[in-house]
């Protein structure tokens, strides 16, 4: 009975451990430092719709020298986007779609699958942003925006009725820095 017990356990741990392994992992990726040759696998260059763009195609201003509108997408890195600071290639920004399942670049382990404002683990310093007139908004934390496809039916001018939208799924993620280095 005990070794039936153990070989049990054992398929079970192996489940566990090859189940895991199919998550992504962006915890050893640091922005402003990791460059697209670092990753050692071909890309894809794809295209990127912007968050901040109106309905009538009207985009934010951008600063110069950072990738815009296209990123690179790896095999081993799916429903993931890097997009580069131009000058050095470093990545700058991430893009996780609705389908990312792993762990962020903090360590923190998240299902797009799944996941709604309500659940969103930094209670502490999160706020809530609207962008222009994105159709998006969402809840921010340091370098995250965790995006909310914003409800038309919803009236408001400038308040984001937090209560709903923390009952909504979260569509992206952005994680995003500044790679500008002071002199």
């Amino acid at each position: 009975m005990k070794s039936l017990f153990s070989v049990l356990l054992i398929i079970l741990i192996n489940q566990t451990i090859l189940s895991q392994s199919d998550l992504t992992d962006l915890s050893k990726i640091k922005l402003c430092e990791t460059k697209i040759s670092d990753f050692e696998e071909p890309f894809t260059i794809v295209p990127v719709k912007e968050l901040n763009e109106c309905s009538n195609g009207i985009t934010a201003l951008k600063i110069p020298g950072y990738q815009n509108k296209s990123g690179f997408a790896f095999s081993s890195y799916e429903n993931v986007t890097f997009q580069i600071h131009l000058a050095d290639s470093t990545v700058y920004k991430i893009i996780l779609n609705k389908d990312f399942k792993g762990y962020l670049t903090d360590g923190k382990y998240i299902d797009l699958t799944t996941l709604k404002a309500k659940d969103i683990k930094y209670k502490d310093s999160l706020y809530w942003f609207k962008e222009g007139c994105s159709e998006y908004l969402g809840l921010g934390y340091k370098n995250f925006k965790f995006h909310i496809k914003q409800d038309k039916s919803i009236l408001s001018e400038n308040t984001i009725n937090q209560k709903l939208y923390s009952e909504k799924n979260i569509e992206i993620v952005t994680i995003e820095s500044n790679c500008y280095k002071r002199e």
